[in-house]
């Protein structure tokens, strides 16, 4: 590489032409800074000043060395890589080098406490997920350190861990090089990580956030159980869906005089969580920060003095397609569909029961909210009248009677009690039909009058669930309603099933 590139870059002038120049890191991170993110103030120093340091350590003929070994040669591979750190350990800075970078570290204050992170050409890329191969240096404070930070942040690109992942993605060799990110240390009071998408699920409309206290180093190198929340955009704002604690098996916090240090068990304890004004901010700015850059983001922040600042963020790889999402007619549904054929249904179901349970039961109940639904056997596929599989096509259409569903609900929910049903007198003609009809004997029946009472049965389920149900739900289900506001009000949300069910908690 000419020696006429520059060595030292502020952060702002890190931009994505210039990446094989200052690392993914320092290109996304400069990206943050002109759009206007909080981001650390800090510089780069270039893989232009790695190339001259790697020249004067004859680093190159190892390197070639290296890229011969087959993978399977583990312990030599690791014997080079080694060679190859103690190298760039052992190699001295050029003086026009060490002077530009204490220039630029005192530039931003005396002794300023800062983190030195490695941006590496393979970096942080949509197609690549090679960050956190390289070592992370936090709380290094004074020239002398930071320069020694340095130099150990440039032979941390031929560890044998390094090394041996770039094999394995195939990388050559031959062309990584290294730059060098140094920025503010942010005396966090939580960080950690966030994705704009559910990594898990792979839904778009929620953000995924993991928080511990202190330093976000803890969760970022997996030496913690971090707080978790799942946040989902509503059209009034933020709102945390799922909230799960986390363990603080350790909190990493800024050692005075430089350094990281642990903090005992009966400190961390004490530390308070990320506070919900905080996460809804996150959300808002990972949302920002995903528009900005037309994609999902993984993202490391860092909670301080009632403000976030940006750490990193990148795109984030192997996302799986989000799940569909099902209105919520469509969800009552598909829960009753399951409750009411665990099995597939038998061909003697098809042409019985399950049409009587459908326009019987099924379609009233929804008509009540005014919802079309299909009949139940339009949800299967059947060959020779035997049903082999369920269609995934559950479709629910709303109508104009869905505008005065309100208050029709609302009438019957006056008229109807829920706890008379069993007094009501179509149930109670009902109920006498049903022991006539097993009164008879079916051997003494013609044809005729057999295929009669048949009929007649299965025209029962409306007279005991279609009508009694679509009268007295709606009571029942504003009870259910209530229920369930006065236990969120009250910050017991999660007993709501055991209420419902009569279940007891354990």
């Amino acid at each position: 590489m000419p020696t006429s590139l520059p060595k030292i870059l502020p952060l702002v002038q890190a931009i994505p032409t210039l990446l094989p120049l200052v690392g993914g890191k320092a290109a996304n991170l400069g990206e943050l800074v002109r759009a206007g993110f909080q981001v650390p103030d800090g510089f780069c120093i270039t893989t232009a000043a790695y190339t001259q340091v790697a020249t004067q350590a004859q680093v190159e003929p190892l390197v070639r060395e290296l890229q011969t070994i087959p993978s399977q040669h583990s312990e030599r591979l690791a014997a080079y890589a080694e060679r190859l750190r103690q190298s760039l350990l052992a190699a001295p800075l050029p003086s026009d080098l060490a002077e530009a970078i204490t220039a630029a570290y005192q530039a931003m204050g005396p002794s300023m406490p800062v983190m030195v992170r490695s941006s590496a050409t393979a970096e942080d890329l949509a197609e690549a997920t090679f960050a956190g191969q390289q070592d992370t240096f936090l709380n290094v404070i004074g020239a002398e350190a930071l320069l020694d930070a340095v130099r150990r942040c440039w032979a941390s690109l031929w560890t044998d861990r390094a090394v041996a992942y770039r094999l394995r993605q195939g990388v050559d060799q031959q062309t990584v090089a290294l730059a060098v990110v140094v920025q503010r240390l942010v005396a966090a009071e939580s960080a950690g990580v966030m994705f704009t998408a559910n990594p898990i699920s792979g839904a778009r409309d929620e953000t995924v956030i993991d928080s511990s206290p202190g330093l976000g180093e803890a969760v970022v190198s997996g030496q913690v159980t971090p707080d978790h929340f799942v946040v989902r955009k509503w059209r009034w704002g933020w709102r945390v869906t799922e909230r799960r604690p986390g363990r603080r098996e350790v909190v990493i916090q800024a050692r005075l005089g430089g350094g990281t240090e642990h903090v005992e068990t009966s400190a961390r304890s004490q530390l308070p969580p990320l506070p919900d004004r905080a996460i809804r901010r996150l959300a808002r700015l990972g949302a920002a920060i995903e528009r900005h850059f037309g994609c999902p983001q993984d993202v490391e922040w860092a909670w301080a003095n009632r403000q976030v600042f940006i750490l990193q963020a990148r795109p984030m790889t192997a996302l799986p397609e989000p799940l569909p999402r099902l209105s919520q007619p469509v969800k009552m549904l598909s829960a009753m569909f399951a409750e009411m054929f665990p099995i597939r249904p038998y061909p003697l179901d098809q042409t019985s029961w399950v049409p009587a349970i459908s326009a019987g039961t099924v379609e009233p109940m929804f008509k009540l909210l005014g919802i079309k639904v299909p009949s139940i056997a339009t949800f299967f596929v059947v060959e020779d009248g035997v049903v082999v599989r369920f269609s995934g096509k559950i479709t629910a259409r709303p109508t104009l009677a869905l505008l005065g569903a309100p208050a029709r609900i609302l009438w019957m929910a006056i008229r109807y009690d829920p706890r008379r049903w069993p007094d009501d007198p179509q149930v109670a003609m009902a109920q006498a039909r049903i022991r006539d009809l097993e009164a008879i004997n079916p051997k003494a029946l013609s044809w005729e009058r057999a295929l009669g009472v048949v009929n007649e049965a299965l025209a029962l389920p409306l007279a005991l669930a279609g009508d009694p149900r679509e009268h007295y739900l709606p009571r029942a289900a504003i009870a259910a309603g209530l229920l369930r506001l006065a236990l969120w009000l009250l910050g017991r949300g999660h007993l709501f099933g055991v209420l419902f069910s009569s279940g007891v908690e354990c």
